[in-house]
């Protein structure tokens, strides 16, 4: 979970997010912390492929019974509760805010690697405030993302209506494409 500027920015943006119309058409939920499937292991004694999760800072998902297959072991739930669910991610963004090291960047664009490795189709998103990483640097060591939305100053109104922009488009080529 975020903590301080950047648990301020999550719950801004995510606020923003769920009162858009043009989000909500879309019919996907919207979370913060959500665990979503990131990888799984075939289990050869029992026979069975284990679901591993990760979680992320804002996702658009759809949940799903997780009794959808008698060969799937699971390591994790969503918030750690017992509501027995895969939240399927539609679309995940990473949010970060301040100083940006390159250490945080690369383990996060792993993380986005190993999501698009099950869910090619989701846009990943990675979106900073107050940051003063070069663009170049950012697209040399965050290749899993679809796209950056960074600004070297505090985001204002203007910029989560952009932001907001960016997933309606990525949601859209979703539906044209038969994917949502």
């Amino acid at each position: 979970m975020a903590r301080g500027k950047e648990e301020k920015l999550q719950n801004k943006l995510l606020d923003y997010l769920r009162s858009s119309k043009e989000i909500k058409k879309y019919g996907l939920q919207i979370g913060q912390g959500i665990q979503v499937p990131k990888d799984f292991t075939y289990i050869p004694y029992k026979n069975k492929f284990c679901l591993g999760g990760v979680q992320t800072d804002i996702s658009l998902y759809k949940e799903v019974d997780e009794n959808i297959s008698n060969n799937l072991i699971y390591t994790t739930r969503v918030n750690n509760s017992k509501d027995k669910k895969i939240r399927i991610p539609y679309l995940v963004l990473e949010l970060k805010t301040g100083s940006l090291t390159s250490d945080a960047i690369r383990a996060r664009d792993l993380v986005a690697r190993d999501i698009k490795n099950i869910f090619p189709h989701i846009p990943y998103l990675f979106i900073a405030e107050n940051t003063n990483k070069k663009n170049e640097t950012l697209f040399r060591q965050g290749k899993s993302f679809t796209n950056f939305y960074i600004k070297s100053t505090k985001f204002k109104e203007e910029d989560f209506k952009n932001i907001a922009r960016l997933i309606v488009h990525h949601l859209s080529l979703m539906k044209n494409n038969g994917i949502i």
